[in-house]
């Protein structure tokens, strides 16, 4: 099933097979009759729906992102490149990767060294931490609907649940979306399965948005976000 989801995108994208909208559904259909998405990951029939609403800023946004999975790349510059791509702005992986001097290829984790790569590539970044308490909360989310609502996606920091990863390391994923009626938040996660789009309710995505580990200059653990413009 796993295979037939990237089958189906190479049919949907016209990457690698001759583009045919219909056959990518019909083989989605069958992987997710076979193979079931867990929640909080979305289907690829749903990804699809979503791409094809049209966006209602103030209630619902969805915003077009390339799905990439960081693959031999981290999940810093992958969701950065995403990022990019959605500004219209060219870039990928292993460019950014490239500038971030860590090792011989830089490993991009790293959000000051990130930042850095990303404004080489021709955009604005603002890094803002927020507070972990209610306030900051909805001070974040209100910034994060305004970005997107101007058609800005956004990177954020997760910490792993203790349960998946005992060393509760940072994962950056990018939001790209909402709805205010379901009140969902639908994140890019370049670890998972393409497309690789998650639907985290409010409170799901506020209790994983936390991280102390986004770059080492950071002090104490707060909700870390990237704000990204065309400069």
């Amino acid at each position: 099933p796993g295979a037939a989801r990237v089958l189906g995108l190479q049919y949907y994208l016209g990457r690698g097979r001759t583009q045919d909208l219909a056959l990518a559904r019909a083989v989605w259909q069958e992987a997710d009759r076979r193979d079931p998405v867990p929640a909080p990951l979305i289907s690829s029939i749903a990804w699809l729906d979503l791409r094809n609403r049209p966006d209602q800023p103030g209630s619902f946004m969805f915003l077009d992102l390339p799905p990439l999975a960081q693959g031999l790349n981290l999940c810093a510059v992958t969701a950065g490149a995403a990022a990019l791509a959605a500004l219209g702005v060219p870039g990928d992986a292993l460019t950014l990767k490239r500038r971030c001097p860590h090792s011989p290829f830089g490993d991009g984790t790293a959000w000051d060294q990130l930042s850095d790569s990303l404004r080489a590539s021709g955009v604005q970044v603002e890094l803002a931490p927020f507070g972990l308490d209610a306030a900051g909360g909805a001070a974040g989310c209100a910034r994060g609907r305004a970005e997107l609502d101007a058609g800005r996606p956004v990177l954020v920091d997760f910490r792993e649940p203790a349960e998946t990863n005992p060393n509760r390391g940072a994962h950056t994923v990018v939001v790209m979306g909402y709805d205010e009626s379901k009140r969902v938040v639908y994140v890019q996660n370049t670890a998972s399965l393409l497309p690789g789009v998650e639907a985290n309710a409010y409170d799901e995505f506020l209790q994983r948005w936390n991280s102390r580990w986004y770059m080492p200059s950071a002090k104490a653990e707060c909700r870390p976000a990237l704000f990204l413009r065309r400069s």
